[in-house]
C-alpha cells in the first residue's frame, strides 16, 4: 500500500527492449552489418520510468497490460523484485503479445528504436478508472504516449481530479497536435527537443530556437514545460519564468557515453520521485540530470539505472516524516 502524497503512480507502457549494439554507424537501407552484441532487457517507457522512481526508494505503482506470455511473466517478476505495486499490472486475452521495442544503437551511444505496441494497445480508460483509488493517494502521476491517447488523457484527468502532480512525457509524440485540453490536465509537460519540434512545428536547433517553441507549447495548453536537451541540459518555463526565457539547467558533464538508451526514461522516473517528497521543480530537474548523466555510463536501460544504496547523499529521497 502507498504512502498518502508521498508515492509515484505510472500509467504507462511495458516492453521487452531487444538491443543490437553495433561498433560503427547505422546500416543504410538495404545494408546488412555485423552487430557486436545482442541483449534483452526490461523496458518500456513507462516500465522504465516505474523501475527508475522505485529504485530511488519512492513507492510506486503501475498501471498497464502485458501479454498471457512468457514475456509478461518476466516483467511481472522483475517488478516485484524492484518493489512496484503490480495490482493494476493486468493480462491481456491470448494472442496479444507483451509490447517488444527493438533497439540498435551505434558506436557512438546513439540509439534507433521500432516500437510494437501488442499489450499496451489494450490498455483502456476503463482500466485506469479502476485504479482510480491508489491514483488519488498518490504525490505524483506519470503518463506517456506509448498506450491509447484516451488512456493517457484519462490518467491525466483523474489526477487533476484529485489534486495530484502530473507528468506528461509526449513520446513518441504523436503526428497530430495534442489538443489544448489534454496539455492542460497536465501540471508538467516533459518533452525532449525533437518531440517539442513535433508538437510545435517549430525549429529547436538551437537555445532561443527551444525557448521559442516552449513558449508556443504553453501558448498551446501546457502550465509548464521542462524540454530535456540531452548534454545541453534542460529547459524549465514555467509561468514564474517565461518572460525571461525560462530556466537553463546544465547537465553533468560525462566523460564517456556508453548507451543513451532509457536516459529520458530515468530522468522522468528520477524526476517522479524527488517531486514526491517536495523538492522545487527546478532542484528535482537539476537531480534528475545527474541521475540521467549515471545512466548513459552503463548498457541497456533499466540494466543502468542506479539504486539508491549505491547513489551520493544528495542523491538520496529524504525520508518520510
Amino acid at each position: 500500500m502507498m504512502n498518502r502524497r508521498c508515492g509515484v503512480v505510472c500509467v504507462g507502457s511495458l516492453n521487452i527492449d531487444l538491443l543490437c549494439y553495433l561498433g560503427g554507424q547505422f546500416p543504410s537501407p538495404g545494408e546488412t552489418v555485423h552487430g557486436l552484441r545482442f541483449s534483452t532487457c526490461l523496458g518500456g517507457k513507462g516500465g522504465n520510468q516505474a523501475v527508475m522512481a522505485a529504485r530511488l526508494g519512492a513507492p510506486t505503482a503501475m498501471v498497464g497490460r502485458v501479454g498471457n506470455d512468457l514475456y509478461g511473466n518476466t516483467i511481472r517478476e522483475a517488478f516485484e523484485g524492484n518493489g512496484v505495486d503490480t495490482r493494476y499490472l493486468l493480462k491481456t486475452a491470448d494472442g496479444i503479445a507483451t509490447g517488444t521495442a527493438h533497439i540498435l544503437v551505434n558506436g557512438e551511444g546513439q540509439n534507433m528504436i521500432i516500437v510494437i505496441a501488442g499489450a499496451n494497445g489494450q490498455l483502456t480508460p476503463a482500466d485506469v478508472q479502476a485504479a482510480e483509488d491508489v491514483i488519488a493517494q498518490a504525490a505524483v502521476l506519470m503518463v506517456q504516449m506509448e498506450i491509447p491517447t484516451e488512456t493517457s488523457f484519462e490518467a491525466l484527468r483523474l489526477a487533476k481530479a484529485h489534486d495530484v502532480f502530473s507528468i506528461l512525457n509526449p513520446a513518441p509524440a504523436p503526428d497530430g497536435r495534442l489538443s489544448q485540453e489534454f496539455l492542460a490536465f497536465a501540471s508538467l509537460v516533459c518533452p525532449n527537443e525533437t518531440e517539442l519540434a513535433i508538437l510545435t512545428q517549430l525549429p529547436v536547433g538551437t537555445i532561443p530556437e527551444v525557448q521559442a517553441a516552449a513558449h508556443r507549447l504553453r501558448e498551446m495548453g501546457a502550465a509548464s514545460v521542462l524540454v530535456t536537451l540531452g548534454a545541453q541540459g534542460a529547459l524549465l518555463m514555467t509561468a514564474e519564468n517565461a518572460a525571461q526565457g525560462g530556466q537553463l539547467i546544465p547537465s553533468k558533464r560525462v566523460e564517456r557515453v556508453v548507451d543513451t538508451s532509457g536516459a529520458g526514461d530515468c530522468y522522468i522516473g528520477s524526476l517522479a520521485a524527488f517531486l514526491s517528497r517536495g523538492a522545487p521543480l527546478n532542484e528535482a530537474a537539476t537531480k534528475a540530470g545527474e541521475m540521467a548523466s549515471l545512466s548513459v555510463c552503463k548498457a541497456g536501460t533499466q540494466t543502468s539505472y542506479p539504486f539508491a544504496k549505491d547513489l551520493p547523499a544528495h542523491l538520496q529521497l529524504p525520508q518520510i516524516a
